[in-house]
């Protein structure tokens, strides 16, 4: 997980000098993983005197940032790199407990876009790595295990389809809604059981699957744009 944060650093500081566009984006994520799902569910399962049970984790938020390189063709390629959080909290009478779900994405894009054809219409097509990362707190401090503290580190691929649509018809600046839907086929977390019910492997494999969907804004600089109105001024 660190390695990879280091990694999406890197790459957001060099890249930019030879970008055509970056852009960023706020997303809502709805996601879907059976295997989580079942840990939970054991999770309440085994402890019927909860009053408030243990949520799915299903809401989540993402953040993102990508770049597209030079390229004058309709069809570009990039970089794309994603954040997303997911948190899953219950509140009983002297006992509180919140999982920490958290994945970082780091992706090649294609991005395809037709003035002609789709006007403001444009799509991208992401595939790459998949990093997750659970944690667990009980009444507000890190869950220690043999004086550790509890975490589950996951490492897997991704793939998505981005749908958008461009608001704005000014060349540097564009706002475009958009949606997106992505699977991760495979994300390797043996762990992940082993956080929620200090189980292993008992009721869901060392690996997991999820489904996501999201809906956000995404904010776009056509650095290459902004550099050809910097050259006619002069």
């Amino acid at each position: 997980m660190r390695a990879l944060t280091f990694i999406l650093l890197l790459l957001i500081t060099n890249i930019s000098s030879f970008a055509q566009s970056i852009s960023i984006g706020l997303s809502y994520n709805y996601l879907y993983s059976k295997q989580l799902d079942k840990s939970i569910q054991l999770y309440n399962f085994s402890r019927p005197f909860l009053e408030n049970k243990q949520p799915l984790f299903i809401n989540g938020i993402t953040a993102d940032v990508a770049f597209l390189f030079k390229n004058k063709k309709q069809i570009k390629h990039g970089i794309n790199a994603t954040y997303s959080y997911f948190g899953s909290e219950a509140k009983n009478i002297n006992y509180s407990n919140r999982f920490n779900l958290h994945f970082i994405n780091l992706n090649y894009l294609i991005y395809l876009a037709n003035a002609e054809k789709f006007k403001k219409l444009y799509s991208e097509i992401h595939m790459g790595v998949s990093s997750s990362a659970l944690y667990r707190r009980l009444n507000g401090e890190a869950f220690m295990v043999d004086d550790k503290k509890s975490k589950s580190l996951g490492i897997g691929a991704n793939i998505g389809v981005k749908i958008g649509y461009h608001l704005s018809k000014h060349n540097i600046h564009q706002f475009s809604p958009f949606v997106f839907f992505g699977y991760k086929p495979y994300i390797y977390a043996p762990k992940n059981e082993a956080v929620i019910n200090a189980t292993q492997e008992l009721i869901t494999k060392n690996y997991m699957y999820a489904l996501n969907v999201r809906i956000g804004f995404t904010y776009k600089i056509n650095l290459q744009k902004r550099s050809d109105v910097k050259t006619e001024i002069k």
